[in-house]
């Protein structure tokens, strides 16, 4: 068993790579949509200025992240967006 803590977690959560995470496992043609919906509507959190392979200067500023803690749907997200690593760990 490996136990393990992600430092702000949500509020780190890059929406473009949840929304295409989730949009690849959906099949329902309008749950995108409403995914999107739902992530931009949240409530803004509070700012995790991380940066990534990739990243530029202005990145953390360009792509929104976060996801608001408490929400059912955020729980949701938090999974299926962690589900690649769960599954690297495993394997």
């Amino acid at each position: 068993m490996l136990r393990g803590d992600i430092r702000k977690y949500f509020p780190s959560i890059d929406w473009e790579i949840l929304l295409a995470r989730l949009a690849r496992h959906v099949r329902d043609p309008g749950l995108p949509w409403l995914s999107r919906v739902i992530v931009e509507s949240s409530n803004p959190q509070e700012p995790a200025l991380f940066y990534f392979p990739g990243d530029d200067l202005f990145t953390p500023h360009v792509r929104r992240r976060g996801i608001p803690i408490g929400n059912q749907t955020s729980q949701f997200f938090a999974n299926a967006y962690l589900d690649p690593l769960d599954h690297f760990v495993k394997d």
